[in-house]
């Protein structure tokens, strides 16, 4: 039943099994998001010894899947209760770290829902659920990915800040303030140097030292050779972005006031400080020269080169003769 992800893609047709089923599945319109929820529920079963969507099959005869999806589709309560159900049950002791691991994969909400790799960050699955320690790592990794320079996507950032948790928030602050080493309120290009030397495996040679004021510079919005913690906080805010695109989603819609698929000077002017500057920041933006940006055009401010290129390969390609070599039947 597997299928290759493909972007902005997604798929229809019911498969699986019911009790790891998620929501969006039920409604016939899912991506890969749905293998979080399912590995939340085998998460669940393994530590509890029971499925949190459950019906009795003696009780319920045919209807029995039917009931399963009703339950999966009214969602997880991520309380610690009496019985036996789709919450944590209070006579089953388990950690708060894998409870919170359960509680993230099982949302609802799939652009809230954690991603596989926001998921191998995760304490309980690192091993560091105990530790004081800030997850370093995966600030540098943000860092190392973030491109800053685009004056809109800065402002959609901002905007978004509220898509971090506490959690995020409060590991943000603990490795700002390990690599802020005099506690000036600013990391320095030597301060970042040493940050990646400590951490010199999860690069994997990638990212040498030299290249630390390339990164610095990336993410220095204001130019001031150094790193706030508000920026920072926007290369963080920017990886949970593009790690899903529902989340991307989200953002335009929250510029996109009148819901037209559009985003206007006026739309960006209610949200940006520099009202007279709403006009520049959309022309940064609109490729086609239209005065407006639309999701497309959007979207191309989280892709790499890379990525445009692989984009532009692969659309060329589908359109030589992918219809006739098998194109999924239920992909939209």
């Amino acid at each position: 039943m597997s299928k290759f992800v493909k972007r902005r893609k997604y798929f229809k047709v019911i498969c699986g099994t019911p009790y790891y089923v998620a929501p969006e599945v039920i409604e016939g319109k899912y991506a890969e998001h749905c293998d979080m929820w399912s590995l939340g529920v085998v998460m669940f079963v393994m530590l509890f010894g029971y499925p949190p969507f459950y019906a009795d099959q003696e009780k319920y005869g045919k209807l029995t899947d039917d009931k399963i999806f009703d339950l999966v589709k009214k969602g997880f309560d991520p309380t610690t209760k009496a019985g036996y159900g789709a919450h944590f049950p209070s006579a089953i002791p388990a950690s708060a770290s894998a409870k919170d691991l359960i509680a993230k994969l099982l949302t609802l909400n799939a652009a809230k829902r954690i991603t596989a790799d926001e998921a191998l960050e995760h304490p309980w699955l690192t091993g560091k659920t105990a530790s004081d320690k800030p997850i370093i790592s995966s600030v540098l990794k943000n860092l190392s990915e973030f491109d800053g320079s685009n004056r809109f996507k800065q402002s959609v950032l901002r905007m978004m800040s509220d898509t971090l948790t506490e959690d995020d928030v409060a590991a943000l602050k603990k490795s700002f303030s390990e690599m802020d080493e005099n506690g000036d309120g600013f990391i320095t290009i030597d301060e970042l140097k040493r940050a990646m030397q400590k951490n010199e495996g999860l690069f994997k040679g990638e990212f040498k030292a030299e290249q630390v004021e390339k990164i610095i510079k990336m993410a220095d919005v204001n130019g001031d050779g150094v790193l706030s913690y508000e920026e920072l906080m926007m290369t963080c805010v920017s990886r949970k972005l593009k790690n899903k695109e529902e989340r991307l989603w989200e953002a335009f819609c929250k510029l996109d006031l009148n819901g037209d698929g559009k985003i206007t000077a006026a739309e960006i002017a209610s949200v940006v400080e520099d009202k007279d500057k709403a006009a520049a920041l959309i022309a940064e933006v609109d490729k086609n020269g239209d005065g407006v940006v639309d999701y497309d055009e959007f979207i191309s401010l989280w892709e790499s080169e890379e990525e445009r290129s692989k984009k532009k390969k692969a659309a060329e390609e589908e359109k030589k003769g992918d219809k006739g070599a098998g194109e999924d039947d239920d992909a939209e």
